[in-house]
């Protein structure tokens, strides 16, 4: 079944399939333009794996920022993970967890 999409200057053009290419610039990035460079200096890279601990970089756990934490991928990995993220914050309230980042 076709549908429409419509683009940025408001035409619309029928279309199969919409394939959205977002995220051109990492997150760190990101966190600079809202942050600032300090705090993205501090985080550091986001996704990627560490070499010296084969970890996720800042995905779904503390970062060096407190309070400052990252979701993303697919919805399927956000669904999962987010439970883990949501328990680690819950512990980190709750004095179960040092203040601060994992590093």
């Amino acid at each position: 079944m076709r549908q429409k999409a419509r683009l940025k200057n408001g035409t619309l053009i029928e279309a199969e399939l919409v394939v959205l290419g977002t995220g051109y610039h990492g997150l760190q990035n990101t966190v600079a333009r809202f942050f600032g460079a300090e705090v993205a200096d501090r985080v550091g890279p986001v996704w990627g794996f560490d070499p010296d601990t084969a970890e996720l970089r800042n995905m779904w756990t503390r970062t060096a920022q407190p309070g400052l934490y990252f979701t993303g991928g697919a919805f399927s990995q956000c669904r999962a993970y987010s439970k883990y993220l949501a328990l680690q914050i819950q512990a980190q309230e709750l004095g179960l967890l040092e203040s601060g980042s994992q590093r």
